[in-house]
Parts: structure tokens; C-alpha cells; sequence
């Protein structure tokens, strides 16, 4: 029975490490392996070790590669925005520029970080329309963006909650049934 835990928590260790590592490191978790194949040369058997190339892998970190600089030249872009009070016109353009940044980036959870920044830039230029113009009629518009994105990291702060919650008492029931079963 002993035998049976211990290959039991070796193999947790072993699923944990994996998901842990994916989570980290996402796409680029992929490992290259090796190919052995078995020659028989003059009635003995050697390996003979070709490694393969994992063309996929390379093709996801270039993706990866341009995206990120395709997302930071759009972030300093979206940093270097200037409001101009006598432009409402230009403040209206850079909303709206802002406001699709912020959509694209909040529902991705690697780019949280650039949709605060969006999100910091849009609100600066929000004050700025109100105080050009309080009654320019895509105020509103910009007004009930801002709070469907509160609406969402709320939404998003709760699931969090409610998914952390459960998995640490999964835990605490899991080590519970292992300190029993040891007990047996």
C-alpha cells in the first residue's frame, strides 16, 4: 500500500510540475525531443540519435515575437497621446483609438498590464472632453464604456474569487484524505 502513495504522489508531482510550467510558460513549454532509432550494424545493436526540429515551435515564437512588438508599438502609441482642450475633434479620434486598444487587451489576460495603461490614457482624455465640451453627444458614449470595462474587471474579480476558493479546498480535502489514508 505503501508503494501504491508514494508512485501516487510522484505522479501528482509530476502533473503539477506540467501545469505549472504550461501556465508559466504557455506556448513556449514545448520541449524538442529526440528520436532514437536502433541500427544493426555487424550483429550488434547501436542507437543512432537524429534530432528532430520542431518547426511548429518556431513557427509560434516568431508569432509570438511579432506580437508582442506589434503590442508594444501600439502601447506607445496609446502612452504618447496628447489632449489638446481646443481639439474635440482630436480628443474624440484618440477615444476612440483608446477605447478599441482597451477592448482588444481586456479580455487577454497576458496584456492586463496595457489595458490599465489604455485604460489610465482614456480616462485622462475623458476629463479632457468633459471639460472642452460637456455636451458633446459621444460623451456618453465613452462615459458607459468606461463603466461596462468596470463592470467586467468586477465580473472578472469575482470569478477569480470563486475559483481560487475552490481550488484551495480541493487542497485542504485532498491532503485530508491523504492524512487519513496514511493513518490506515
Amino acid at each position: 500500500m505503501g508503494q501504491f502513495w508514494d508512485n501516487a504522489a510522484k505522479e501528482f508531482g509530476k502533473k503539477t510540475g506540467k501545469a505549472l510550467g504550461n501556465k508559466l510558460y504557455g506556448k513556449h513549454a514545448d520541449d524538442v525531443r529526440k528520436r532514437v532509432t536502433w541500427v544493426n550494424e555487424s550483429s550488434s545493436v547501436q542507437p543512432s540519435v537524429q534530432p528532430t526540429v520542431d518547426y511548429g515551435a518556431i513557427e509560434r515564437a516568431k508569432q509570438s515575437t511579432l506580437e508582442y512588438e506589434h503590442d508594444k508599438q501600439l502601447l506607445d502609441t496609446n502612452v504618447a497621446i496628447q489632449f489638446n482642450t481646443k481639439d474635440v475633434d482630436g480628443i474624440i479620434k484618440n477615444l476612440t483609438f483608446l477605447s478599441s486598444s482597451v477592448d482588444l487587451w481586456l479580455t487577454q489576460s497576458d496584456k492586463k498590464k496595457h489595458a490599465m495603461a489604455a485604460r489610465s490614457q482614456f480616462k485622462t482624455g475623458l476629463a479632457v472632453l468633459n471639460i472642452a465640451n460637456a455636451e458633446h453627444p459621444r460623451l456618453t458614449h465613452f462615459t458607459d464604456k468606461e463603466q461596462e470595462w468596470q463592470a467586467y474587471a468586477e465580473k472578472q474579480r469575482k470569478r477569480d474569487i470563486i475559483l481560487y476558493s475552490t481550488l484551495a479546498g480541493l487542497l485542504v480535502a485532498f491532503i485530508i484524505f491523504i492524512i487519513i489514508m496514511a493513518n490506515l
